[in-house]
């Protein structure tokens, strides 16, 4: 949950059009963003096992689909938009890839494609003039 709200976080402050309210004044919101993510896993136990078994000659994997819903809202809280986003995300586990782990560690890609699923909201919501 964290990661989600970092990885959102981050894409719309680094869009250079929004910042965090700050909790000492007080004034009226222009848009309420409300963020939420899916994510399914698919496993296949037996092949994991398989993959363990030979000591990862035999490649297994995780596939993670995340789909990404946004809702934009003016500051009264009349819906402006609604956005849906997803990626896949395949994690291979076998010998040959044990050097790159270290590399891009599992939680790291989902990040980046959370933020990456994040801004191209952004950007279809300024090309449809939600955002002005």
């Amino acid at each position: 949950m964290k990661m989600v709200r970092n990885s959102s976080t981050d894409a719309y402050l680094a869009s250079g059009v929004f910042r965090l309210p700050d909790s000492r004044r007080d004034y009226q919101l222009d848009y309420i963003i409300e963020v939420r993510l899916k994510d399914e896993e698919t496993v296949r136990p037996f092949d994991i096992f398989l993959s363990a078994i030979t000591l990862f000659i035999r490649e297994g994997r995780i596939t993670d689909r995340y789909t990404l819903t946004t809702t934009i809202k003016d500051g009264k809280g009349v819906v402006l938009g609604r956005f849906e986003k997803s990626d896949t995300i395949v994690y291979k586990q076998q010998i040959g890839y044990i050097f790159s782990v270290f590399t891009r560690l599992p939680d790291v890609v989902a990040k980046e494609s959370i933020y990456d699923m994040n801004r191209a909201t952004i950007q279809d919501a300024f090309a449809q003039g939600i955002f002005k």
